[in-house]
């Protein structure tokens, strides 16, 4: 079920049993490949154009760029009745006249181009900006789906599906659409901070999960052997394997409170296990652990049991000589998850090079690393007045030593394409 205003759900691609359906709303490609993704540019017309074709098409395309977009509609419209049968034709119309106000036609005109040729990328990426824009957001989301199948390359289609899917909420959704959520987290341009409500939404609905963050908000005495059975239980096993939990973890803010609830306990789960043991059988989920808490300045609170054992870890950590390799990278991400590594340079030192592609690889680049690329910047950047006063100092300290959010991504936008 998705959960997104008044919308009808007939016009989502929804299954019978209110499943948001990925494959249903794509069109399967044309046997010629990966359509050509036009803009508002000449494109050819019936075949091989004439001479004639072609310039009346620049004629329009300069038309539209010099903001003379009735113009640019009449001579589009004068092209489309010399061609009724060319897509491109129909689209860059629909071009026209949205930048001419007439989104309804429009509408009208990316459809016809859709039935001309069902795998037009651009044509389904207008069409969902212009549903968009006339309060069709669910209608929008199919077209921004199959915009982004079509052509996962552009980075405006994959930000234009992120920023359509922030609204959403998600109950269950086919593989198709938990595998273009999952490839969006590692798209490269665009806001992921988009993605964080709805994959929220979708790990809560997931199994067992729900009833799990229920109980993490209870007292620990009470919720501790609860939650322990359940994470080591098929749910529980579940959610930590799950790519879109890791991804939500390591590329956005976690804001929703139920999920917050559910990970603080997770986080605790984790470090008893690796002060009693001195190992660490989840080393995947408490590094996305220790990523979400440097990310959020480990905002999170702290039971005083937990401040002991991660004091006591700490300890352990600073007194030479070091423990076990194994050992020392588990107690790493153990406290990594409650404050920054970066004080611990002995004990990295002594965990020996972290195996590219590992936990504790990815918890040394974020915490580490990345740190001390941003100083390096810092330091090269040449200051035109001295800041020396000590109220100044102490305010860019602030802000310098906590830049919360630390933002993990932006969106970019492509250069114009004419």
């Amino acid at each position: 079920m998705v959960d997104f205003g008044a919308e009808p759900r007939k016009s989502v691609g929804l299954s019978a049993s209110g499943e948001l359906s990925l494959s249903s709303m794509v069109s399967t490609p044309t046997r010629s490949g990966r359509p050509s993704v036009a803009t508002a540019s000449p494109p050819p017309v019936g075949g091989r154009p004439g001479a004639s074709a072609l310039s009346a098409l620049r004629d329009a395309a300069a038309l539209l760029r010099r903001g003379r977009a009735g113009e640019a509609v009449a001579a589009y419209r004068r092209i489309v009745k010399a061609n009724p049968d060319n897509p491109e034709a129909h689209h860059n119309l629909g071009v026209a006249l949205r930048a001419d106000g007439r989104g309804e036609e429009a509408i009208g005109a990316y459809r016809r181009a859709l039935e001309l040729r069902p795998g037009y990328a651009a044509a389904h990426h207008h069409l969902a900006q212009a549903l968009d824009a006339s309060a069709r957001p669910m209608e929008a989301l199919k077209h921004h789906f199959q915009a982004f199948r079509l052509a996962s390359d552009r980075s405006d289609f994959a930000q234009a599906l992120a920023h359509a899917l922030r609204p959403i909420r998600l109950k269950s959704a086919s593989p198709v659409v938990v595998e273009g959520l999952a490839f969006l987290f590692a798209a490269p341009d665009i806001d992921r901070q988009d993605l964080m409500a709805v994959t929220a939404s979708l790990l809560l609905a997931r199994d067992g999960v729900s009833t799990a963050a229920e109980a993490a908000a209870r007292p620990w005495a009470e919720a501790g052997p609860i939650l322990r059975q359940w994470w080591q239980g098929p749910s529980g096993r579940a959610l930590c394997a799950d790519a879109l939990f890791h991804g939500l973890l390591r590329e956005t803010i976690l804001s929703e409170e139920r999920l917050e609830t559910l990970t603080a306990a997770l986080r605790r789960l984790l470090l008893e296990e690796a002060a009693r043991a001195g190992a660490l059988g989840d080393a995947e989920t408490a590094a996305s652990l220790a990523v979400q808490g440097f990310a959020t300045e480990f905002a999170l609170p702290v039971a005083d049991a937990e401040q002991a054992l991660v004091d006591g870890l700490a300890a352990a950590l600073r007194e030479p000589p070091p423990a076990p390799e194994c050992r020392v990278g588990a107690w790493l991400l153990a406290v990594a998850m409650y404050r920054p590594v970066g004080a611990f340079a002995g004990a990295v030192a002594a965990s020996g090079p972290a195996r590219p592609g590992s936990a504790l690889a990815l918890v040394l680049a974020r915490q580490c690393d990345e740190p001390e690329r941003d100083r390096a910047l810092v330091r090269s950047i040449e200051s035109v007045t001295p800041i020396e006063d000590a109220v100044s100092v102490a305010v860019r300290a602030q802000y310098e030593d906590n830049p919360y959010p630390r933002w993990r991504s932006i969106m970019r936008r492509p250069a114009a394409r004419w």
